[in-house]
Parts: C-alpha cells; sequence; structure tokens
C-alpha cells in the first residue's frame, strides 16, 4: 500500500517537470527572449521540484501530499506562464485548456498499459512525455501558431470545447486511477481520436475564418482602386474630350486672331490670345496623360506613377507592347499595374539617400499570353514564403498588393514570380 501511494506521488510529481519543456517547445509568444525563457523555465522546474519535495517532506507519499503536489503545482505553474506571456487574452486560456487536455491524454494513454501508481506508469509517462514534446514540435507547433497568430475569434468561447472533452476524460480516468486500475483501451483511444480531430477541425475553421476576413479586405479594397480608377478614367476621358474641342475650335481662334490684326484691332487681338491661353491651360492644369498603351486607364495609371515618382528624383521607363485584345476587363488589369507600381514606388522612396532611384516597367505579348515585369531598385533583404512565393509582409496590414496580383494570375491561369537580382526587386507576371 505504502508503495503504491509512493509511486502515485511520484506520478503527479513529475507532471509539471514534464510539461514545463512543452510549452517551451510550443508556445513562441513570451515576453522575454528565447534564452531569458530557457533560463526562466529552468528556474520554474528547479522551484517545482523543490515545491514537491517540501509538500512530500511535510505530508509524506499521502493521499493528501499527492493531492496538493497535483493540484498546486499546476496553479503555479500556470501563474508563471501568465507572467511571461505576451498575449494576455483568451488564446492564453486555450493554450492552458489544451496543455492540460494533452497531459490528461497522455496519462490515460499510459494507463492503457500500466495502473498509474506503479513504477511501470511513471517511466512510461515520462517516455511518453518526450514523444509528446517531440511530435508535436514537428507536427503541431507551426500550425498551433498559425491558428493562434489573428485574434479573429473568440477564443475563450473556443477554449469549452477542449475544456468540456478534458472534463469528460477527468471523470472517466479518475475512477480507474483511485480504483489503481487500467484505462479501457477501446474508450482511450476513441477519446484521443475525438480530441485529435476536433482540434484538426478547429485549425481548418480558424484558416477559414482568416481567408474569408481577407477575402473581404481585399475585396474592399479592390472595390475601392476600381472606383478610383474609374474617376481617373472619366477624369481623362473630358481632358480628351475638351482637347479635341480646342483642336476643332482653334482654327475659329485663328481666324478671329487673323481678321483682328489685318483689321488693325490689336485689343481683340489681345483678348484671342487670353482666350487660348485661358483653355490651353485648363488642359494643362487638368493633367497631361502620356500614351504609353493607347488605353485611357491604364495610361493614367502609369502617368500618376510618374509624377510620383518624379517626386523623389526618381527615373521612370515604360517599354510596354499589350496584345489588341484582353482576356479581362481593362479596369481589372489597372488595378494589377495601380497595385504593383504603388509596391514600386513605396519601396524606391525607402531607398537611403544617394542611391539610385529609378522604376521600369516592361511588357509584351508571348505567344498567346502576355508578359509583365515590373521593377525599381532595392538595396534591401527579401525573405520569400516558401508557401506563396511572395515576399513576406514586414508590417501587419502589407502585402495585399501582391496577394491581389496573384490571385489575378491564378484566376488567368498565369504565374507570379519575385525576385531581388542586381540591386533590383524583379516582379514577373504571365497571364
Amino acid at each position: 500500500m505504502q508503495s503504491a501511494q509512493f509511486w502515485d506521488f511520484t506520478a503527479s510529481a513529475i507532471q509539471m517537470g514534464v510539461m514545463i519543456p512543452t510549452v517551451l517547445v510550443l508556445i513562441p509568444w513570451w515576453r522575454f527572449s528565447p534564452r531569458g525563457m530557457v533560463i526562466r523555465a529552468f528556474l520554474l522546474e528547479v522551484g517545482i521540484a523543490a515545491f514537491n519535495a517540501l509538500v512530500g517532506l511535510l505530508f509524506g507519499a499521502t493521499p493528501l501530499g499527492t493531492w496538493l503536489v497535483g493540484f498546486l503545482s499546476p496553479v503555479i505553474c500556470t501563474a508563471a506562464f501568465w507572467y511571461c506571456f505576451q498575449l494576455k487574452d483568451g488564446r492564453f486560456l486555450f493554450l492552458m485548456v489544451t496543455l492540460a487536455l494533452y497531459s490528461l491524454l497522455c496519462d490515460a494513454l499510459c494507463g492503457v498499459f500500466f495502473p498509474r501508481s506503479t513504477p511501470g506508469w511513471v517511466v512510461l509517462r515520462i517516455l511518453a512525455g518526450l514523444v509528446q514534446i517531440l511530435l508535436l514540435y514537428l507536427f503541431c507547433r507551426r500550425r498551433l501558431w498559425e491558428m493562434l497568430d489573428c485574434n479573429q475569434i473568440n477564443w475563450a468561447g473556443v477554449s469549452l470545447i477542449p475544456l468540456s472533452l478534458w472534463a469528460c476524460l477527468m471523470a472517466s480516468y479518475m475512477p480507474v486511477v483511485l480504483a489503481g486500475k487500467k484505462m479501457p483501451p477501446i474508450f482511450t483511444l476513441m477519446i484521443t481520436v475525438a480530441a485529435v480531430l476536433i482540434y484538426v477541425t478547429l485549425y481548418r475553421f480558424q484558416r477559414a475564418t482568416l481567408e474569408e476576413a481577407e477575402s473581404r479586405k481585399n475585396a474592399d479594397l479592390l472595390r475601392s482602386e476600381i472606383h478610383y480608377l474609374e474617376r481617373e478614367a472619366r477624369h481623362a476621358q473630358t481632358i480628351e474630350q475638351n482637347t479635341r474641342i480646342l483642336r476643332h475650335d482653334l482654327r475659329h481662334y485663328t481666324g478671329l486672331l487673323r481678321s483682328s490684326l489685318e483689321g488693325g484691332d490689336t485689343a481683340s487681338a489681345q483678348r484671342v490670345v487670353e482666350m487660348l491661353e485661358e483653355k490651353a491651360g485648363g488642359l494643362m492644369r487638368a493633367g497631361d496623360l502620356r500614351c504609353y498603351t493607347g488605353r485611357p486607364i491604364l495610361d493614367m495609371v502609369l502617368s500618376r506613377a510618374e509624377e510620383r515618382a518624379g517626386e523623389f528624383d526618381a527615373a521612370f521607363q515604360v517599354r510596354i507592347t499589350l496584345p489588341q485584345e484582353l482576356a479581362m476587363e481593362e479596369v481589372e488589369l489597372a488595378v494589377v499595374f495601380s497595385n504593383a507600381l504603388e509596391n514600386a514606388l513605396n519601396a524606391v522612396r525607402q531607398e537611403p539617400a544617394g542611391c539610385p532611384r529609378d522604376i521600369a516597367v516592361k511588357g509584351k505579348p508571348l505567344g498567346e499570353q502576355c508578359l509583365l515585369e515590373f521593377s525599381n531598385t532595392f538595396t534591401g533583404t527579401l525573405e520569400l514564403d516558401k508557401k506563396t512565393g511572395l515576399p513576406r509582409s514586414q508590417a501587419e496590414g502589407h502585402g495585399y498588393g501582391l496577394r491581389s496580383i496573384a490571385s489575378f494570375a491564378q484566376k488567368y491561369q498565369g504565374a507570379i514570380d519575385c525576385q531581388t537580382k542586381d540591386g533590383r526587386f524583379i516582379l514577373r507576371l504571365l497571364f
């Protein structure tokens, strides 16, 4: 009996010793540096071991001592984790409940082979804890990071799901432990599979929620850009129409000017010249769109980009030949131009003083497809996402332009490529 109580006490004492490194491996959101967290985790391990030893000395391997170790050690560790954790919201609760559930699952799986109050269970639990750390590191860590990276879900409410599963398993596990028996294999396996399926479902649900939120944000940005482009296109068409009217009326003005001069009426001639200057000046103030492609909306986007590049003395080169017929709406392609040029302008503007600054836009038909290339001077470092091939966003709320371009390429069975070469960032789009 005393031997069983001793091993039962030992089983409770090792729980946090196994769980602390699991938490350290699984969670990246700490207030302190990785080295600082390793030191704090080691000190916490020592503190918990000292606390367990003190309880053992005071109460011995009795049911009360076992209960104190099994209850107070997790409370102390949770308080320490809360102090060190950076995200003090529902995600902390979700993580703690998750770790409690997986710890209890390991206990139950070990209980299938040995009763808890035996040395075999203790040895197997330590080995299972090490295997658990390895499996979580290899297969679950990054997915958990992705799932918890954006706080778009009520994680405190979601925590009720694993908490319910933990309560169900605990209600079945404790009577078996108190009776000194083994856990039923089929039930333990079923609840383990259920836990895995629940977390897979939560991961997919969160990713779907995040993708839907990003799609809504992209749609809002796209609508905003389309409205802007349509206004600018109407403005460009107005300028073109006024230019045609002035060109048409120019012969009448010259006739009036000739008649005034032949009649010696210099005052009338002066008024005609002033009217011409006023109309010409109005057109110049309205905007001078260069003809890059022969398509008003695209020319407007390129002209505005050239104006903005001139504000910080950046050269702007365009050599584009587009097919006569496009497979998409001109406005849709203009949004691609606008996103690519916006990124190029932002990058060039951030170049250090004294560095050359230029933006180049090239385009040509390539068989039945078209190849566009947007490049700009770039002296920084570029980190590409292995999954998407796009540059990693350095700040929250950025990177939507390139994702919009990638969606455009996917929609029209094309491809997108980003790279740096010879001090330039190059974006190529085939569609």
